[in-house]
């Protein structure tokens, strides 16, 4: 009973009966390695409310909220932990891959250089440049994200990371061969990586292998059944294999786990299409585009707005 009372003032935000930081640190990794974000969040809050001066608590906080879709919040959150933490690699990173997600090329790419600057081990300072390259190939700089790409690799050729993030590149060039020799040497590396399994059904879907597709997002999903991409990617290769309703239940589980994803809502279009509802189509659409869908991937879905909505 008493633990229970313990328990229910930790949860409450209140971050009392730790001793030291280590403890409310083990505490809110426990609850955020639980997948138990709004417990985390509350009890580092608590943390917060009594010692705001301290990074690390706004880093997991700017973490928490991230994982909630949350973005723009998480992004306060690490800044905070900047401010009192102006050295910490890690901190800058994470924020770079928020601003990626809401599409804040240029300040993601500040922030990556930043924590390239402070990182100090090959593997890190790889990881970071392959984000970089990633960051580059959106501004439209495919020469620059070519070279980091490549030097990502020579830096840490252990990694699938830096194979993943060039195959992606290969296939936005239409080199699909290529991309699947970059994406098989990234498997014998790491053969438990999503990424990599996800990038593999991606690319076998620009083929037109989409059974061979399915069985990576399968894969995927088998490996993390709370990943939301895999559910739309497989939806689509059920739509492209004349499975409607499975495609249907897919991409709408993928959406309620995360509606910001601007291909879900493109593969929630199509298959509106394919069902003979247009209107609906067209809403899915509309919500992909609003969602960064040609910043991201192109005019695909604007060709098809274009073509079957009214404008």
């Amino acid at each position: 009973m008493r633990f229970l009372l313990i328990m229910a003032i930790l949860l409450s935000g209140i971050c009392v009966n730790a001793q030291t930081r280590d403890d409310n640190l083990r505490m809110a990794n426990e609850l955020m390695n639980e997948r138990k974000w709004e417990s985390a969040l509350q009890f580092l809050s608590g943390c917060i409310a009594r010692n705001g001066q301290f990074g690390e608590y706004h880093f997991l906080r700017g973490k928490c909220y991230a994982m909630l879709d949350a973005e723009e919040v998480a992004i306060i959150s690490y800044s905070h932990a900047i401010e009192f933490a102006p050295d910490s690699a890690k901190y800058y990173f994470e924020r770079a891959a928020s601003f990626y997600i809401i599409l804040e090329f240029s300040k993601s790419k500040s922030d990556y250089e930043q924590a390239l600057s402070l990182y100090k081990t090959a593997s890190d300072s790889a990881s970071i440049i392959a984000h970089l390259g990633m960051t580059n190939l959106h501004l439209g700089d495919t020469a620059l994200a070519i070279q980091q790409f490549h030097r990502a690799i020579n830096l840490d050729s252990a990694s699938a990371e830096a194979y993943v993030h060039y195959s992606i590149l290969l296939v936005a060039t239409g080199e699909f061969e290529r991309a699947l020799k970059y994406l098989n040497t990234a498997l014998n590396l790491d053969s438990t990586s999503i990424f990599v399994w996800s990038n593999l059904g991606y690319t076998n879907t620009c083929i037109g292998d989409y059974q061979k597709a399915m069985s990576y997002f399968e894969k995927c999903i088998l490996i993390d059944p709370d990943h939301p991409f895999n559910y739309s990617n497989r939806g689509y290769c059920k739509l492209m294999l004349g499975d409607t309703l499975g495609a249907l239940r897919d991409v709408e589980h993928s959406l309620r786990k995360y509606a910001r994803n601007s291909y879900a809502w493109r593969n929630l279009g199509m298959i509106y299409l394919a069902q003979g509802d247009p209107i609906n189509a067209c809403a899915a659409f509309s919500a992909s585009l609003e969602r960064g869908f040609t910043k991201l991937y192109g005019n695909e879905v604007l060709q098809l707005q274009q073509k079957h909505c009214r404008q």
